[in-house]
C-alpha cells in the first residue's frame, strides 16, 4: 500500500509544480506586456486576474489528478467483472439426470500446470476410485493433494482448447501461450464419462467438497445446506439422520 500511495503523492506534487511553472510564465508574460503597452490601472487588473487564473488552474489540475486516481478503483472493478477470460462451456456429451450414479472416478495420465510458464504440479497421474470407496491422500505441503480437486472441478482445464486465455495484468490484453511449451493433457472420467465434454456447470453441480475452512452465507441454515434449493425438507432431514 505504501508504494502506490507514495506514487500518488509524487504525482500530486508534480502536477502542482507543473501548474505553478505555467502560472509563473503566464504572470511574467502579462507583466512584461503590460509594462510596455498598458497603464498602471489596467496592468494591476491584469495582474490580479492572472493570479486568480493561476490559482484556478492549480486547483483544476489537482482535482483532475484526484479524479484520475480515484477512478482507478472503478476501472479495476470494470476490468475484473467484464474483461476477464471465462471458461469455455461444452455440450458434447449429454449426461442423464442421475449422473453420476456410481461415483467411479478415473484419472488417465493427468498432467497439468496452473498457468503457462510454471512447472507441472501433476505429472502423469493415473488411478481408479470405485464408487463408495473412502480414499485418503497423504503428502507434505505442495505435494499436489489440493491439485487433484482443482482439476476435478475443472478449475484448471486439461484440454488446451478449453483453457481460458491468459491476460497481462499490466495492460489487460490477452497473452498467447508459447507454442513450444508442453500443454496440459490427460482425462478424468466419472462413471465412464469424460468430464471435459460435459457442461462445466453440470460437472461442478454434481461434485461436492467439504473445505477445511467453514464458510456460512447470509441466510438460514437450510439455505446453507441446500444452496441450489433443489432438495425437499424431508431429504435434508434424511441426510441429518
Amino acid at each position: 500500500m505504501s508504494v502506490p500511495f507514495m506514487l500518488f503523492r509524487e504525482g500530486q506534487k508534480w502536477a502542482s509544480l507543473y501548474a505553478s511553472v505555467i502560472s509563473s510564465l503566464l504572470s511574467c508574460g502579462v507583466m512584461l506586456i503590460g509594462w510596455f503597452f498598458m497603464d498602471v490601472s489596467k496592468l494591476s487588473v491584469a495582474i490580479m486576474s492572472c493570479m486568480t487564473f493561476s490559482n484556478l488552474g492549480l486547483q483544476l489540475i489537482q482535482q483532475t489528478v484526484d479524479l484520475e486516481s480515484k477512478m482507478t478503483s472503478f476501472e479495476r472493478v470494470d476490468f475484473y467483472s467484464t474483461k476477464l477470460p471465462q471458461e469455455a462451456s461444452t455440450h458434447e456429451v449429454e449426461v442423464p439426470e442421475e449422473w453420476p450414479a456410481k461415483g467411479d472416478i478415473r484419472f488417465e495420465d493427468v498432467k497439468y500446470k496452473y498457468r503457462p510458464g510454471l512447472p507441472f504440479v501433476l505429472k502423469g497421474v493415473n488411478f481408479d476410485i470405485t464408487g463408495g470407496e473412502t480414499i485418503g491422500v497423504c503428502g507434505r505441503t505442495g505435494a499436489g493433494k489440493s491439485s487433484l480437486l482443482l482439476v476435478l472441478f475443472r478449475l484448471v482445464e486439461l484440454d488446451p482448447k478449453l483453457a481460458p486465455k491468459m491476460i497481462d495484468m499490466k495492460t489487460g490484453f490477452p497473452v498467447d501461450a508459447d507454442s513450444n511449451e508442453e500443454p496440459n493433457s490427460g482425462r478424468i472420467l466419472i462413471d465412464g464419462v469424460d468430464i471435459s465434454k460435459v457442461d462445466i456447470h453440470r460437472v461442478r453441480s454434481s461434485v461436492a467438497i467439504i473445505p477445511q475452512d467453514p464458510t456460512l452465507f447470509t441466510g438460514t441454515i437450510r439455505y446453507n445446506l441446500d444452496l441450489g434449493v433443489k432438495a425437499s425438507d424431508d431429504r435434508i432431514w434424511e441426510c441429518w439422520r
